[in-house]
């Protein structure tokens, strides 16, 4: 089922989150993400659409499922950081946003998101209210406890690269 995206952006990072897309709705979901910019698409769930369509507009899908309702595994969160601090490196000229999507875009997409802003410097409880206030009805409440009690990996929210 499409629901709106949600753009959440903090200094230069900037993510879409969205719902998953199916083969009947995919043009809708095109046009979102170009519309905003996507040139690098997250899915966190089980694949329920075709790629070639997406590839065949020059967004890149990549995948980190994990399970529903759940804080993502340390695993996950390293492996997405590296995505996304690659993605806005000083190396990327035009970044463009990342696109994101879980299920209904509640849970999943919205926790990663976190994390992020987290790492990059905002501040936990400002994260949540963030989301929140972007993504009306994300983060469940183990969720909102993982980013509340999350504890960045990088000393300063400076990215060298």
């Amino acid at each position: 089922m499409y629901y709106k995206p949600s753009v959440v952006d903090y200094d230069k990072y900037k993510f879409l989150i969205m719902s998953a897309p199916d083969d009947n709705s995919m043009p809708r979901y095109i046009k979102d993400m170009k519309d905003y910019n996507v040139t690098l698409l997250m899915r966190t769930c089980d694949i329920s659409y075709s790629e070639d369509l997406i590839n065949d507009h020059g967004i890149v899908v990549k995948e980190l499922s994990f399970s529903d309702g759940s804080a993502p595994p340390k695993g996950i969160i390293e492996e997405w950081m590296s995505i996304v601090k690659e993605h806005f490196s000083s190396k990327n000229k035009n970044p463009g946003r990342i696109g994101i999507h879980c299920v209904a875009g509640l849970g999943r997409a919205p926790v990663l998101v976190g994390v992020a802003l987290i790492e990059f410097g905002l501040d936990n409880e400002l994260t949540v209210k963030k989301l929140r206030s972007e993504r009306p009805g994300a983060l469940n409440h183990p969720q909102t406890e993982f980013l509340l009690k999350y504890t960045p990996k990088s000393k300063c929210p400076c990215v060298i690269f």
